[in-house]
């Protein structure tokens, strides 16, 4: 391997594999996923529920995310992946 290369690998932040990290980001992703289910049996079927219970933990990681959370962006990426699979699933 060239040097300039094994010297960008040995420089690299490496922290993004960290067990900290990805135990905050499957929490936020898992506390989204509650959220969304909590807002859903909350709300009464003429209030929309589907679209509070899915736009409400996307507002709240967006948030996170906003102030300034690598977890919280990292969990949104990945919930918005997951909201993809779903409805190409047929799940929604």
């Amino acid at each position: 391997m060239p040097a300039h290369m094994m010297a960008v690998m040995a420089s690299s932040d490496w922290s993004v594999i960290a067990p900290r990290f990805v135990g905050e980001i499957a929490l936020m992703t898992v506390a989204a996923v509650l959220l969304g289910y909590a807002v859903y049996r909350a709300l009464p079927p003429s209030a929309n529920p589907k679209l509070f219970g899915t736009v409400v933990p996307f507002f709240a990681l967006g948030l996170l995310s906003y102030t300034g959370s690598y977890s919280a962006a990292t969990a949104l990426v990945l919930f918005l992946i997951l909201a993809v699979i779903a409805i190409g699933l047929g799940i929604s």
